[in-house]
Formats: C-alpha cells, sequence, structure tokens
C-alpha cells in the first residue's frame, strides 16, 4: 500500500471538512509510527516501522483522528485528550464496519480469552466489591449521623480512604450502577446525569464501545456546563493575569539591575 492509497482510505471512513496531505517518511522511528503537524495539516507515516498492512492502517487513523479533531475543535494543548481517543476509536469502529480495517486482536485466541477472564473473573468481582464496600461505608455514615460524629472523620482518619473515594462507593451503592463494568467505569458512569442515561452508556460499553467513546458522547457541551464554573475560569484568569504583571515588572527590574552592573 502507498501513501495515495492509505489517504483515499481514511478519505473512505470519513470525508474531512478541510483537505490533509499523508507522506510515507521511508524511514524507521524509535520513538512514534506516526505524527500529525496541525500547523500544515500534514500526516507523516514512518513506514519502515511497520510488517503489517493492518498496522500502516492503524497507524494512519490514529494520525487522521487527529486531523479531524483539530479541525473541529481547534489544536489544543493536550493531543491525547478523550476527545482525541472518542475520535479515534470512532474511527476505527467506522473501518471495520467498511471493511477497510480488521482488528488483529480479536482474532488472537489467546488474548481474547484473557480477556474474557479478566472481565468475568476481575472486574466483575471488582465491582460486586465495589458495592459491598458502599454497603458498609453507608451503614457507617448512618452510625455518624445518628450519634453526631463526623462521618469525614471517620472515613480520613479511621479508614485512611480519601473522602471523594468514599462518596462514589456510597453512590454506586445508592445509585445502583452495574458491578459487571468495574470500578473505573461504575465512577464513569456515576458522572452521566440521568439513570437512563447511565443504562444506555453502560448497554455501549458492553457492546464494545471505548469508554472514551461512551463518556465523551455523555459530557456536558460548553454551553450546558454550571456556571460556577465559567466564574472560576474568569478568576484563575485574573490570577494568571495579575502573576504575570508583577513577573513583568521583575523582569524590568532585573535588566535595569543589569543594565547597572554592565555599565560598572
Amino acid at each position: 500500500m502507498n501513501q495515495d492509497q492509505l489517504k483515499a482510505l481514511l478519505i473512505r471512513i470519513e470525508e474531512p471538512a478541510v483537505d490533509f496531505s499523508l507522506l510515507f517518511s521511508g524511514k524507521e522511528s524509535k520513538k512514534v509510527n506516526g505524527l500529525y503537524h496541525p500547523e500544515n495539516m500534514e500526516i507523516i507515516i514512518h513506514n519502515r516501522n511497520m510488517e503489517r498492512e493492518d498496522e500502516l492502517i492503524y497507524t494512519g487513523i490514529h494520525e487522521y483522528a487527529h486531523h479531524l479533531n483539530a479541525i473541529r475543535n481547534g489544536q489544543t494543548g493536550r493531543a491525547h485528550s478523550r476527545r482525541f481517543w472518542a475520535e479515534f476509536h470512532r474511527l476505527l469502529s467506522r473501518a471495520e464496519e467498511l471493511g477497510i480495517y480488521a482488528n488483529p486482536i480479536q482474532n488472537d485466541r489467546d488474548l481474547m480469552g484473557l480477556a474474557e477472564t479478566i472481565r468475568t473473573k476481575f472486574m466483575r468481582e471488582e465491582g460486586e466489591r465495589m458495592l459491598a464496600f458502599g454497603r458498609l461505608l453507608l451503614e457507617a455514615h448512618e452510625i455518624c449521623r445518628s450519634r453526631r460524629y463526623s462521618f469525614d472523620d471517620f472515613v480520613d482518619r479511621e479508614l485512611g480512604l480519601h473522602r471523594s473515594t468514599a462518596k462514589i462507593l456510597i453512590r454506586s451503592t445508592s445509585e445502583e450502577v452495574p458491578v459487571d463494568l468495574g470500578y473505573e467505569n461504575a465512577k464513569g458512569l456515576l458522572r452521566i446525569k440521568t439513570p437512563e442515561e447511565r443504562i444506555e452508556a453502560a448497554m455501549r460499553l458492553r457492546n464494545g464501545e471505548s469508554p472514551d467513546m461512551v463518556y465523551q458522547a455523555y459530557a456536558p457541551k460548553a454551553s450546558e456546563r454550571p456556571v460556577s464554573e465559567l466564574k472560576e475560569l474568569q478568576s484563575e484568569r485574573r490570577r494568571v493575569e495579575r502573576s504575570l504583571e508583577k513577573l513583568q515588572h521583575r523582569l524590568e527590574e532585573i535588566d535595569r539591575r543589569l543594565a547597572g552592573l554592565g555599565e560598572e
């Protein structure tokens, strides 16, 4: 497969709103398989890193996800954000539907056997322990409330457990999140607003969508974010501006002193 054929495959997966260039470097790289340069919308693939065509397509889709993410959302400081991973996994799923890409992991019996063991034995058991843990914490919370003790003090000093973790465990019990998806997914599901959406999100996870794809779909849009978050960011901006002003004054003072020492 040459670079023009790979670009054509990527466009088949999804037509971009803004064109891009794709080049094979003809080199090996020990650091990365590919790069995306947002300033000139160029994908570079180190094609000598690849031994199989599926590796080449996978890398191409990865870099193409950077391009689509950049033209939709702008180039942010963090290249591999949750939004990026959601975009990348969405493109991979689309490529699989079109028959452009076949996931080699799904045909690897050893790995798929391990995946089944991890899901059924460890993730489910972790979720069940999480619910049991939450029930005990809820019991302790009721005792503290009835006897006018500080539940936070019990969690912090007696258990050595962070309060936010205790709250998540208690909510997982009271709001009945699915236990088969493990602790991290339970935390993610609890961030989703309604029970109906949580059920829907859990089904999407069970159907093979990645956590980033699922949670990004339910993430609040910018217009839905709380006013308090906006105020917090505005306050932080003012603090940063004041700090920059102080640093600028200090820099000018240092320059004056340096100039004086130079004259001496």
